[in-house]
């Protein structure tokens, strides 16, 4: 008995976690802007997330300009090796689309999301 009373709240505590964490993300899809290569492998990735961007770069050591252009959003970040930003876009207008720009060294990248 004492088993299944144990075993009842586990099961009910993981079943809450899993559902807490499926949140709808959409991908940005980003294109590099820039006209030299570098030779290591750097990834960045952008995620509209409901009111926030969420964006992860790695294989990078340095500083990372984010701007929302037609916002007054602009941030610097430092990155070690890997990253995670999450910028808040709560305040841009509803139904507009708007370019997201990441600059990092001599390149560029952008891609448009709609809030």
């Amino acid at each position: 008995m004492t088993f299944l009373f144990f075993f009842y709240p586990l099961t009910f505590i993981l079943n809450a976690g899993i559902h807490t964490t499926n949140k709808p993300k959409d991908k940005i899809e980003l294109r590099e802007n820039c006209i030299t290569r570098s030779a290591f492998a750097l990834s960045v990735e952008a995620y509209k997330n409901g009111t926030t961007i969420d964006l992860f770069v790695e294989n990078y050591t340095g500083q990372v300009e984010i701007f929302i252009l037609q916002s007054p959003i602009y941030h610097i970040v430092e990155i070690n090796e890997a990253g995670y930003v999450s910028i808040d876009i709560s305040q841009l207008s509803v139904g507009r689309i708007y370019i997201l720009r990441i600059v990092i060294d001599n390149k560029e990248f952008e891609g448009t999301f709609e809030r």
